[in-house]
């Protein structure tokens, strides 16, 4: 790729070109170069670095910010801006969840996501899944889905819009609900805050989740769980 000028992938790594480094999708970098292609890049406003030798394949942030060798008041800034350019794109940049270093994907079909920097069990990486941002059990095959059986209904918990009706007593509140006793997902469709799950007939106040045997006319909205 030529940013001002610079070449900075290659196909393979010649001999004569020792400053070249091996990326994951096993094509090379010229790390002395490599800096002023990222500073350039997140300057445009970008916050995708794709390996111009490949077709789509990105070159993760935690993969770049390693190899181009950034100082520590080069790394703040540089991830200031990445952060900043992501905003419109919240699903591109995540937080590791044991160390926060920031970690990006290499492919939107990757569900399992290893931060290199952040020693697991046993002193290995560390990996988690992007959705749910727990840690990663068992298979890392790609493809694979995530270990744990609530990921997808807690990720929509923790993400659902929240309703703006002023003249419903479920104003304030997540578009989405688990049941109390069941856990299965609901939203309202009108009418009072009361309501009776249809899977196990739990009757429950759909503001404080508790049940309607309990609930005070003026009981407070509580939130859904969140992702770690």
């Amino acid at each position: 790729m030529t940013t001002r000028g610079l070449k900075v992938f290659y196909e393979r790594k010649a001999a004569q070109r020792s400053h070249l480094q091996k990326l994951p999708c096993s094509h090379y970098a010229d790390v002395e170069k490599l800096k002023e292609w990222i500073l350039d890049s997140l300057h445009q406003g970008l916050c995708i670095f794709p390996c111009t030798r490949c077709n789509g394949i990105r070159v993760p942030w935690q993969t770049l910010r390693h190899l181009a060798a950034f100082t520590q008041q080069q790394l703040s800034s540089a991830e200031e801006s990445l952060r900043s350019n992501c905003r419109k794109h919240p699903d591109e940049l995540k937080e590791c969840p044991r160390c926060a270093r920031l970690v990006q994907r290499s492919s939107s079909e990757v569900l399992c996501v290893e931060c290199p920097q952040c020693p697991g069990r046993s002193e290995e990486d560390f990996w988690f899944c992007w959705n749910c941002r727990r840690e990663w059990t068992g298979s890392k095959t790609p493809g694979v889905t995530c270990p744990y059986s609530d990921c997808s209904p807690l990720v929509l918990l923790s993400s659902c819009k929240i309703i703006e009706r002023p003249d419903s007593e479920v104003d304030g509140c997540p578009s989405v609900r688990h049941c109390p006793q069941c856990s299965v997902l609901m939203s309202h469709q009108g009418g009072y805050n009361y309501m009776i799950c249809p899977s196990c007939d739990y009757h429950f106040c759909y503001r404080c989740l508790q049940s309607t045997e309990h609930c005070d006319d003026d009981c407070n909205i509580l939130p859904n769980p969140r992702v770690p």
